[in-house]
């Protein structure tokens, strides 16, 4: 077995010792490529093959880009609060710009989504009426 393309593929072929055989292999581009298979010399039916080779999804280099939060907002009681009414702020800062959609759910809450258009790591300022909330900065990662 041979395949040609553009880039360089070595095929893992194993003798099931029944006539058959598996064939395994990983092209490292996408493109077209050739897959010539001969048997004792001789190319089998329909070789050589024409497979298009597509990209494949990479987890390490895959993340989540888009986001959505929402803050709970309490009292100096510490009880929930029940209305909206407050300055509901997100600033985020990183390797792209990000322009975060803040909105007052008039119920005590309040939620910020963005997406986040290039990986890197990503700080968060999430502010009610211009004060940090508990644990504001927040980091995150893309």
């Amino acid at each position: 077995m041979k395949i040609t393309g553009p880039s360089p593929v070595t095929p893992n072929v194993v003798d099931n010792q029944d006539g058959t055989y598996d064939v395994t292999y990983e092209a490292d581009k996408p493109g077209n490529y050739r897959i010539d298979v001969d048997l004792e010399g001789t190319p089998i039916k329909d070789s050589p093959f024409k497979p298009v080779i597509k990209s494949g999804t990479d987890a390490g280099n895959s993340g989540i880009g888009f986001f959505s939060f929402t803050v709970h907002s309490r009292d100096k009681h510490n009880k929930d609060k029940t209305e909206g009414g407050d300055t509901f702020t997100v600033d985020v800062k990183g390797p792209a710009q990000v322009a975060p959609k803040c909105q007052d759910n008039r119920n005590g809450t309040y939620t910020a989504s963005y997406c986040l258009p290039e990986p890197g790591e990503y700080g968060l300022h999430v502010r009610l009426n211009g004060k940090d909330i508990r644990g504001s900065p927040f980091k995150q990662h893309m």
